[in-house]
């Protein structure tokens, strides 16, 4: 029996569903049994993975004979304790993980439980004339009812796909509270920020990394930062993660009003949790589903069809020539999206291969991103420019930031790499009028959030190349991320006190 346990973790380690990093953990733990093991070595795969927590009722198991062994073997570890881990209703945490999770419901706690830090005055309203759905300012019934429901709660969330009308009625939000009051836009990127100034130009918009005062490696730059505002709009709130919802909601004053904006089919956050759509419908929710961009209609129609869980038909299959026609077709404006970093389809290889095809004598520009938020600057991680060379020697770099051209010596940026390919993960809060989206073997891993995720970001034309069996396994699998989220919400509804522990 103890052979066959080994076995199955042995196995789990070499078709990767285990990592090395796993069994380190469980064996610094020095665990009695291989029951143990599995049990430690599952904590740090949930966590690996993105979840806050691993659900004891929905145990994470490769498909095929191993499933039940696994499952089985996790279970039977349940005893061992950890000053690493903390175990509530039957979910195993990092600690860390559950600090923050614990953190974020004491949060949302103390902002609901307070008056807000304004009452608004109504003539303000009027002189704006953007409350109610006049010829003049034209709202749908679901955007009438989100604008009521932002200013009736102190909490609130907004929720909708592409073409719905987030961004108008982020605007119409703006001006409804009058030009008098202090309203701060922001988002977790530099792109999705400077679409929120685009739309917003008198408005005080910031990445979320600014407004918060965090360095490039999360460390605050001034003391305990509190936020005060009429209202606070975090748009592509699907984006934030544990510790970046933390940590906004900690820099919020008692009473302070703010709505999350976002779109719950995409893809989770890098890091660890899914804030958003744990939070969706247990704090007052607007759901937006009337799709009002006729000319994406297309793109759009193919969304629906990747979040509904049936397969996307590919345009061409896999071949580097589809790539390398795209690449010398459309350079600016355009964007090529894969799901993979490493390997002949990842990011890394195909960005060296098709800048190989630009190399020239004499001038270029080359698309870059960074990777680091960088003070000097003001440039952002995910900001994308062109970067201008002369006999392929880095001169200069040209950014568009708040709608104005930014350009900075090469020898002052900040990190950077190449972005003619761009990971779908990284994409997200931009927009490009023509997209080619890679499903290289490997997708499936990603669920069709990832699918979603890119198709989505295409404003003119999407072309989709890869295998249909790829795609098939790819939207069968969900990327959805586990949490106690909602069910530790019920003691915060029922005013229970919360378990808490300091690490």
């Amino acid at each position: 029996m103890g052979q066959a346990k080994e076995t199955t973790i042995l196995h789990l380690l070499e078709v990767g569903f285990l990592e090395e990093i796993d069994l380190y953990f469980a064996d610094m733990h020095h665990p009695q049994s291989e029951a143990e093991r599995a049990f430690l070595a599952a904590a740090m795969q949930a966590a690996r993975d993105g979840h806050i927590c691993l659900d004891l009722h929905a145990i994470p198991a490769p498909q095929g004979p191993y499933q039940d062994r696994w499952t089985s073997l996790v279970r039977a570890g349940l005893n061992r304790r950890s000053p690493y881990l903390k175990i509530e209703n039957d979910y195993v945490y990092l600690q860390k993980n559950y600090q923050y999770e614990t953190d974020i419901l004491w949060d949302l706690k103390r902002l609901i439980g307070k008056a807000p830090l304004n009452n608004l005055d109504d003539s303000s309203d009027k002189e704006e004339g953007c409350l109610n759905n006049t010829p003049k300012n034209p709202l749908s019934d679901e955007q009438q009812k989100a604008v009521d429901l932002v200013r009736q709660e102190k909490v609130s969330i907004i929720a909708g796909g592409p073409g719905t009308g987030k961004t108008y009625l982020t605007s119409k939000l703006v001006k409804s509270f009058g030009s008098k009051s202090r309203v701060i836009l922001a988002a977790p990127t530099g792109k999705a920020t400077a679409r929120l100034k685009e739309q917003n130009p008198h408005a005080f918009c910031s990445t979320l990394h600014a407004l918060l005062g965090m360095s490039a490696h999360w460390q605050p730059l001034q003391p305990r930062l509190f936020l005060q505002a009429d209202l606070i709009v975090i748009d592509e709130a699907s984006m934030l993660d544990a510790k970046m919802m933390r940590l906004l909601l900690k820099s919020l004053s008692s009473g302070q009003k703010i709505v999350f904006l976002g779109d719950e089919n995409q893809l989770p956050p890098i890091e660890v949790g899914s804030l958003f759509c744990d939070l969706i419908d247990l704090l007052p929710t607007a759901h937006l589903k009337t799709i009002h961009r006729s000319d994406r209609k297309e793109i759009l129609n193919l969304a629906q069809v990747i979040s509904e869980g049936k397969v996307p038909k590919p345009h061409h299959g896999l071949t580097f020539d589809i790539i390398r026609e795209f690449s010398l077709s459309y350079l600016e404006k355009s964007a090529i999206l894969t799901p993979l970093r490493e390997g002949p389809w990842g990011v890394k290889e195909l960005n060296l291969k098709i800048d190989r095809l630009f190399h020239t004598t004499g001038e270029r520009a080359t698309p870059i991103m960074i990777t680091r938020n960088d003070q000097e600057t003001g440039l952002c991680n995910g900001e994308m420019g062109l970067l201008i060379s002369f006999n392929e020697k880095a001169v200069w770099a040209r950014f568009q930031i708040d709608g104005k051209t930014k350009e900075f010596p090469a020898s002052a940026l900040p990190s950077y790499e190449l972005a003619y390919v761009l990971s779908v993960h990284k994409s997200q809060g931009s927009e490009f009028d023509h997209v080619l989206i890679l499903a290289p073997p490997g997708t499936e891993q990603f669920g069709k959030e990832l699918l979603y995720t890119a198709v989505t970001r295409a404003r003119r034309s999407i072309l989709l190349i890869g295998d249909e069996n790829t795609l098939a396994a790819t939207v069968k699998f969900s990327s959805c991320r586990r949490s106690g989220i909602k069910k530790r919400w019920m003691e915060v509804a029922s005013s229970k006190k919360l378990s808490f522990e300091t690490i």
